[in-house]
């Protein structure tokens, strides 16, 4: 179904811009009332999709949000929308309007690289942070600076804190945000090192009882047929080595085993518990 979306304030747009100032495609935010949606465009025969909306006001932020899930929610469409139009190539030709330099570089990555840790930090940005960034970091989301930052994005979601870098600035008590990059890097690495350390320990004292279950795990396996019962039991391992990790205790109940799909770990350990009881009879 195609949208109409002609009357509504189109805030902000991006997407490929030929050289008479038409659009070979784009992606716009649409205010509504309330919020805002989404739309994709295709500027060579004036269709228009509908993406996404929200009933949340529209905001920079919001925006690069829907940005890192666009070729996902594009998939949803029934329209028979195709992307043959949207080649990789072309993000680096990608126009901007409605949005100053710094905001303008963050919606253009977080459209071409899609959701990620980097993206989701950056998209959790205030104005005052972004501006802070770019002036401190000149270009920051090439070569070795994006490298720098995708580390630090990962070490604040692993850390569970704000991603608002003025906001961090002060929690790690630096007073310039300009120059305190590299210390602000030194604090996450430090209290990384110390959560890596915890989780350590966590997995080193369940490591016999994360055996066990593997264990058990690759004999039902065996019995069930399943083809190469040594690499189901090694992705079980991963997954629980994770889950003590994180949670310092092993699961219990149904879980949803990447590349093994539903685990009773339940029952699991009470088939491991029967096997130990009739080993000692």
């Amino acid at each position: 179904m195609q949208a109409h979306e002609d009357r509504d304030e189109v805030p902000c747009a991006l997407g490929v811009a030929l050289g008479d100032g038409a659009w070979l495609w784009r992606i716009e935010a649409h205010r509504r009332s309330p919020g805002f949606a989404v739309v994709i465009l295709d500027g060579e025969t004036d269709r228009r999709w509908p993406l996404a909306a929200t009933a949340e006001p529209y905001t920079w932020q919001r925006f690069a949000g829907f940005l890192c899930h666009w070729r996902p929610l594009a998939r949803r469409l029934k329209d028979g929308l195709g992307f043959s139009w949207i080649t990789t190539d072309e993000f680096k030709f990608l126009t901007v309007s409605g949005a100053a330099p710094p905001v303008a570089s963050v919606l253009r990555f977080c459209l071409a690289s899609g959701d990620g840790s980097l993206t989701r930090w950056l998209a959790g940005q205030s104005d005052a942070s972004i501006n802070v960034l770019f002036k401190a970091l000149p270009n920051p989301l090439s070569g070795a600076r994006q490298l720098i930052l995708e580390e630090l994005a990962e070490w604040v979601e692993e850390l569970q804190l704000p991603p608002d870098l003025l906001e961090l600035c002060r929690r790690y008590g630096l007073d310039d945000p300009g120059t305190g990059l590299v210390g602000l890097r030194e604090r996450l690495a430090g209290d990384m090192a110390s959560v890596t350390e915890v989780r350590r320990a966590r997995v080193d004292r369940l490591h016999a009882q994360i055996a066990a279950l593997a264990a058990e795990f690759r004999v039902a396996a065996a019995h069930a047929g399943g083809t190469d019962p040594d690499a189901l039991a090694t992705r079980l391992i991963h997954f629980l080595t994770s889950y003590v990790a994180q949670h310092d205790a092993l699961p219990a109940r149904m879980h949803d085993v990447p590349g093994l799909g539903h685990v009773d770990f339940d029952e699991l350990r009470r088939r491991r518990q029967l096997q130990s009881r009739d080993r000692d009879a």
